[in-house]
């Protein structure tokens, strides 16, 4: 009895509604990611995916919650390949030119001898 009502408060925390959005969003990142994504990281993801939607359509509430981890741990799987195929940012960086602004050489920039330094006082 004390077991269904903790699962009749698990439901509560995670609606069908929620689950099926996880599984709406997973399913369309990968179909954006192509071919970004390698296929044993794709293949993982839509294993869990499917595990998720039994899980869903059986109703256990310890079932999708174990399935939303596991999905979970695979779908950060998919942005660490993401962030290992991107090229060293900081390499491109431009050292020289106007884009690369004045230095602390005591060189200024543009509009730095423009400024004007002044007090203000309210005369109200």
């Amino acid at each position: 009895m004390e077991q269904d009502a903790a699962n009749s408060l698990l439901l509560l925390y995670l609606p069908a509604e929620a689950l099926d959005s996880v599984v709406y969003h997973t399913e369309k990142q990968l179909k954006e990611l192509g071919d970004k994504v390698a296929a044993p990281v794709k293949e993982k993801v839509d294993a869990k995916l499917k595990e998720l939607k039994e899980a869903i359509a059986g109703g256990s509430t310890q079932n999708m919650k174990d399935a939303m981890a596991a999905l979970n741990e695979e779908v950060m799987q998919i942005g660490q390949a993401m962030y290992n195929q991107q090229p060293n940012a900081g390499a491109a960086r431009p050292t020289s030119g106007a884009d690369a602004g004045p230095t602390s050489s005591g060189e200024k920039g543009p509009n730095d001898g423009d400024a004007i330094d002044a007090d203000f006082t309210d005369s109200n």
